[in-house]
């Protein structure tokens, strides 16, 4: 009789909701409000782009959501280690393998020639256009070589050698074509690549077939979440400004129409119940040097003046005790930027923190209502 009987998880956790693509979002409806006619352009058409990416992710988690197999999922894993950096759309750990997910949300019907090479071919009916594209699976391969890396420096001199041995079958790739009215075109292509491409609706029937692989050893609870721990604890916040381009191009459409005479902001505070206002734009002629995130943190001069106040002690002391009750790091309640967000939000209701990057639906539902009941004490 295995260890199996003792392990009590039998479906999905997700450790990691929320992404860097939402946060994208809001940054290009930032720029919406101040950007001239023709960036504004270039901002819709990459806001679409950004959209499909994020419904394509919303269709994948779904599936794993609804999979009822045993695992941990991480969603925008962020990992940075010796210089090299990995954003991986979905990091999955099973029993048996840990599976990171590529996914592609494309617009036309996808193309896998004999040496692995990706096409797109899009068309209305009557003319055909078609385009190379940078190859997922070499791109989730950087990937896995990065974990490989960041791993083996977790193991000692006797086991290093037999996590490397064993490491093409406890990690795989998976590519995950989320557009279910592309077509894909597999036939030429190498037999490895086939294996790690699928649809969004066979998603779950893969982590199965892959998983049923007898010659791969089990992972205990303990194991699976230990694992878990190690991926969510080097988890980084990706610090590339996708939205740079669309202030370069207010700059120089702002030259242009004022070359001599620059027009420069000035500010007013908002009467707002948070600590030190955040400071308000009230014109939008000149906004060099300034971004959303910039906008969004202009408060938080000195973070040490947050720790002082009694309801960042209620809700750390609140955090610490959940954590303790469910045997969870502190940081899957809320981080300590969440925390501080909540304290200038002050939100009245559950739903109110949607706002706050990483409140996903299953922490809100979880930690929601405890959360605006101590704010309201504070009030």
């Amino acid at each position: 009789m295995g260890l199996g009987i003792f392990n009590k998880l039998s479906a999905p956790i997700v450790l990691k909701e929320d992404s860097n693509a939402e946060e994208q979002l809001r940054q290009m409806e930032y720029y919406l409000l101040v950007a001239p006619d023709a960036t504004k352009q270039v901002i819709e058409r990459d806001k679409q782009f950004v959209k499909y990416g994020i419904a394509g992710e919303n269709a994948i988690m779904y599936e794993l959501k609804n999979s009822h197999i045993p695992m941990y999922i991480i969603h925008d894993l962020y990992l940075e280690y010796n210089g090299c950096t990995a954003q991986i759309d979905f990091l999955i750990i099973t029993r048996k393998v840990t599976i990171l997910i590529e996914s592609k949300n494309l617009y036309g019907n996808i193309f896998v020639d004999s040496n692995g090479n990706f096409i797109r071919r899009t068309g209305n009916g009557k003319t055909f256009r078609q385009e190379g594209m940078y190859s997922p699976i070499t791109q989730n391969e950087r990937h896995l070589a990065l974990i490989k890396e960041m791993r083996k420096g977790t193991k000692n001199f006797l086991t290093r050698g037999l996590f490397e041995n064993n490491f093409d079958n406890n990690y795989r790739s998976l590519i995950v074509m989320a557009n279910t009215k592309s077509i894909i075109d597999y036939r030429y292509a190498p037999k490895d690549i086939k294996e790690k491409i699928v649809r969004a609706d066979g998603l779950v029937r893969k982590i199965n077939e892959i998983c049923s692989d007898n010659n791969i050893s089990e992972m205990s609870d303990k194991q699976m979440k230990e694992l878990a721990d190690f991926f969510m604890a080097h988890h980084t916040l990706n610090k590339k400004n996708y939205t740079a381009k669309y202030q370069n191009m207010i700059n120089q459409e702002t030259a242009k129409e004022t070359p001599d005479k620059p027009v420069s902001c000035s500010f007013a505070k908002d009467n707002a119940s948070i600590p030190q206002c955040v400071a308000t734009p009230l014109c939008t002629a000149d906004i060099s040097g300034f971004d959303a995130t910039l906008l969004a943190n202009m408060a938080d001069e000195n973070i040490a003046n947050y720790e002082n106040m009694p309801l960042y002690k209620a809700l750390k002391q609140y955090r610490y005790e959940k954590s303790k009750a469910e045997n969870i790091k502190a940081y899957y309640v809320f981080k300590n930027d969440e925390l501080i967000e909540i304290i200038k939000l002050m939100p009245t209701a559950p739903e109110q923190l949607k706002s706050i990057r990483g409140f996903g639906e299953g922490k809100i539902q979880k930690y929601g209502n405890e959360i605006v009941n101590i704010v309201n004490k504070y009030r």
